[in-house]
This record gives C-alpha cells, sequence and structure tokens, in this order.
C-alpha cells in the first residue's frame, strides 16, 4: 500500500522494499507515507490490512544507501509499536529526523545541499523474530564474489546493528551449499543447512535483480 503514487517522493529504502515485494521476495506487509498528513479511517484500514500490531516504523531518505554517502543510523527507527497514538509519534518523529543537527553535519560533511532531503516513512508489519541479521552478497571486506558473509544474533536486529552484541558469522559458498567459515557468538546463535540455503538462494537472486553486490 503507497500513500502516493508518485514514486519518486520515496525514499530509497521503501522504493526497494516495494521493489523486492512485487517481484516476490518475501518483504513483510506495509505501507508508506510520503508526507505527514494523517486520515485515522484510512490508517485504520492499512492497520487491517497489513496484520495490525506490533508494528515497525522507519525513516526512509531519498538520498540514503548513496555511494560515498550510506546515512546509516541518521535517521529515526522505530520497533514494537502497539497502539495508534505510539504509531502516530513515531511516524512525525521520524519525518521530522531529517531535520536533525546530525543529519545536518553529515550533509556539510558530505557536501550535500541540504535542500535535496526528502523523507518517507515506512510502516511494516514487525516480524518477532527469533534470529535476526545482516548478509552480504560479497565479502564486504575481502571482496571475494564466491563469498556470502552472515552475521546474526538472537532476537531483533537492532541489537545487532547498533553493536550492542557480538553477532556469531557465517561464510557460505555462492554456488554450493558449503559452509566456509563460522564463528558461533556467545549467545549460541546458529543457523540450520536449511535456512542457510534460502538465504544463499535469495542473495542470489537479489544481487541478480539489482546487477550490484547487495547487502
Amino acid at each position: 500500500v503507497v500513500e502516493s503514487e508518485m514514486k519518486s517522493d520515496l525514499g530509497n529504502k521503501a522504493k526497494n522494499l516495494i521493489e523486492l515485494s512485487s517481484i516476490g521476495f518475501p518483504v513483510p506487509n506495509g505501507f508508506v507515507f510520503t508526507e505527514f498528513i494523517l486520515d485515522e479511517v484510512k490508517l485504520k484500514a492499512c492497520l487491517k490490512e497489513i496484520g495490525g500490531f506490533p508494528l515497525a516504523v522507519r525513516s526512509s531518505g531519498a538520498l540514503e544507501d548513496l555511494e560515498g554517502a550510506s546515512f546509516a543510523g541518521l535517521y529515526e527507527t522505530f520497533l514494537s509499536i502497539n497502539s495508534e497514538d505510539a504509531l502516530i509519534k513515531a511516524i512525525k518523529d521520524c519525518f521530522e529526523s531529517v531535520h536533525h543537527p546530525r543529519v545536518k553535519d553529515y550533509f556539510e560533511q558530505k557536501g550535500i545541499d541540504p535542500s535535496l532531503a526528502k523523507m518517507s516513512v515506512i510502516v511494516q508489519k514487525q516480524i518477532q523474530s527469533k534470529i535476526s541479521g545482516v548478509l552480504f552478497t560479497v565479502h564486504p571486506l575481502e571482496g571475494r564474489e564466491e563469498e556470502i558473509y552472515i552475521e546474526c544474533c538472537e532476537g531483533l536486529g537492532e541489537r545487532l546493528v547498533s553493536g550492542h552484541v557480538t553477532p556469531s558469522l557465517y561464510k557460505i559458498h555462492r554456488d554450493r551449499d558449503v559452509i566456509i567459515d563460522k564463528m558461533i557468538n556467545d549467545e549460541k546463535t546458529e543457523l540450520t543447512e536449511r535456512v542457510l540455503k534460502e538465504l544463499r538462494l535469495a542473495a542470489i537472486g537479489i544481487q541478480a535483480h539489482y546487477g550490484v553486490p547487495q547487502d
């Protein structure tokens, strides 16, 4: 569900999630606000369509994930939203995060015109995950194209990306169901062979779609 037909108003994260969902990859249900205009009737209908709470509310900047300017961690994300009041506040705070001093400082450091900053906000059904992580279709440090690199932890992925937990690490072969190397963390977070195969095939398909390595 897209709040506006103007796809140009969508941030990069929202565009990519919509694109991946449209070609059959498993993306949690959601909808996107391109501006903060509240229609409570439509909001309730959208919430019902995606299965209600809990929700994740995620900023999607138009200049996000650029080459040489990722904007990682600068915009807001809110997890475990369980009421309409909390949802409305989270949406508003996401929109306002584009004006945060840390974002303005980042624009200055990268020499980007702040007037180009546009924000949309993604509302998604939150997956109550047993294990979460990040997958790189090509090893991000060593650049080995045959190696898919995975970091994972128990519970929600926010613990991993915020640096609050040491993840388990996997290197798996791109073309075969082979674990090249792994290091299991103190939580004993392990992925099964079936899950690793599913991740490998998804990684190959997503990289093939975009034509360049993905995370």
